[in-house]
């Protein structure tokens, strides 16, 4: 039975990683970015939950990825409201409603992810 992590947890672990494996957990975001991004705009930004007028936000959001040590990825918009507050949202624990989910959902994946692009550098010898 597999332990869950919660993503406080699950960001510790990328934080270290990052520092020493940079290049392979930037090459890992790229695609976690992909995943995490259209997972957003299909699942958790559709219809009648955000009663979507324009599709703005939903087509705005992104994710960046920081590749100077250490690495980081950063998903979300910079779309603001009509009342002048933001949407913006980042990285696990301080993501907003409508990111969380897909974070969250996704950690077991994305941690197999970037731990098969590590072992794969690791048998090529770039370790």
């Amino acid at each position: 039975m597999a332990v869950r992590q919660n993503m406080e947890q699950f960001s510790k672990k990328i934080e270290k990683w990052s520092k020493l494996f940079p290049k392979e957990v930037a090459e890992s975001f790229g695609n976690v970015r992909t995943m995490l991004v259209t997972d957003i705009r299909s699942n958790y930004l559709s219809g009648q939950v955000l009663n979507v007028v324009t599709g703005k936000l939903r087509a705005s959001i992104e994710g960046i990825i920081k590749k100077t040590p250490p690495v980081s990825l950063s998903v979300g918009t910079d779309v603001k409201s009509s009342k002048g507050f933001g949407y913006g949202a980042y990285w696990f624990h301080r993501g907003r409603d409508f990111l969380t989910p897909s974070i969250k959902k996704n950690l077991t994946r994305i941690e197999k992810m970037i731990l098969e692009n590590i072992m794969k550098s690791y048998e090529k010898g770039a370790i």
